[in-house]
């Protein structure tokens, strides 16, 4: 019997899923205050073929902004971003828990710390993949000069 490579890698990722499920859920609350009333956790297929359409998508403009702070950041995604349903893929970890589909309602904590969560990376995707944003934290681990 053959099985086909994608079939494998998914259900190497199911496995894998409950090594990383506390803290991908930690994470998503830590993130999301009322997490538990507007988010849905989507499958690894729907994840997949979300990610698929992500690669797929030809973005018409791309900027960089310059943010002085993590909550400035996270202000601007809770205006531009939270006001509609969105994708949000957090560290590496929705490879093996799933991206998250938020509602409109979500209370975006703008005082998540990475540190504190162990975290680096967090994708903001509108619904319809029009707006993309990803911030990209690098953790400070040397005293002060």
């Amino acid at each position: 019997m053959k099985v086909d490579n994608y079939k494998k890698e998914l259900l190497y990722r199911k496995a894998q899923k409950s090594k990383h499920l506390d803290k991908f859920r930690s994470k998503m609350e830590n993130l999301i205050s009322n997490a538990k009333n507007c988010t849905t956790q989507l499958d690894l297929q729907e994840t997949d073929k979300l990610i698929r359409a992500i690669g797929a998508t030809h973005w018409p403009s791309s900027t960089n902004e310059d943010f002085s702070s993590t909550a400035d950041f996270f202000n601007h995604i809770k205006n531009e971003l939270l006001q509609q349903e969105c994708y949000i893929l957090i560290d590496d970890d929705w490879r093996y828990c799933g991206a998250i589909l938020t509602k409109n309602n979500c209370e975006l904590n703008i005082k998540y710390s990475f540190d504190e969560n162990h975290s680096d990376e967090i994708r903001f995707i509108s619904a319809d993949l029009s707006i993309f944003a990803s911030i990209d934290y690098i953790h400070n681990h040397y005293p002060p000069l």
